[in-house]
C-alpha cells in the first residue's frame, strides 16, 4: 500500500530529506574529512524515523537519534536484512574510491545521495 504524500514528507523531514526504504550513499564527518557510508532510513510503528548504517565490517547498526526506543516488526526486520548484501556490494564499490596511502576519499561523489529540500 503507498503511503499518503503528507507521511512520506513527515518521514523526510525526520531524515533529513531523504527518502525511507532504499539504499543511500550519505557522507558524515570523520575527523574532518567526509566519508561515505551506505544506509538506509526506516519509520518505526510509532511513525519515528531512524537509519541502519551498513558496516564495512559487515555489521548493521540502528541509529535511534532523539528516540529513546524502535518499535519494529518481523517484516521490517526483513526489509533490513534484505537490504544487507546489496549494501555490502555498494560498499565494495566504495573501497575503490579510498587512497591508503594519502588516507582520504576520492572520486566517489557520484554515489552520494542527495537530500531532497524538506
Amino acid at each position: 500500500m503507498a503511503e499518503h504524500p503528507t507521511i512520506k514528507a513527515f518521514y523526510a523531514l525526520q531524515s533529513g530529506g531523504y527518502p525511507t526504504e532504499q539504499l543511500l550513499v550519505i557522507e558524515r564527518d570523520e575527523g574532518g574529512q567526509k566519508a561515505p557510508i551506505v544506509c538506509a532510513f526506516f519509520a518505526d510503528a510509532e511513525m519515528d524515523v531512524f537509519m541502519v548504517e551498513y558496516g564495512p565490517e559487515e555489521e548493521i547498526i540502528l541509529h535511534a537519534a532523539d528516540v529513546t526506543h524502535i518499535t519494529t516488526a518481523p517484516f521490517q526486520l526483513e526489509q533490513i536484512s534484505n537490504l544487507y548484501a546489496p549494501a555490502q556490494s555498494l560498499i565494495d564499490e566504495l573501497r575503490d574510491y579510498f587512497d591508503d596511502e594519502a588516507g582520504e576519499w576520492s572520486g566517489h561523489e557520484h554515489l552520494i545521495t542527495r537530500p531532497n529540500p524538506t
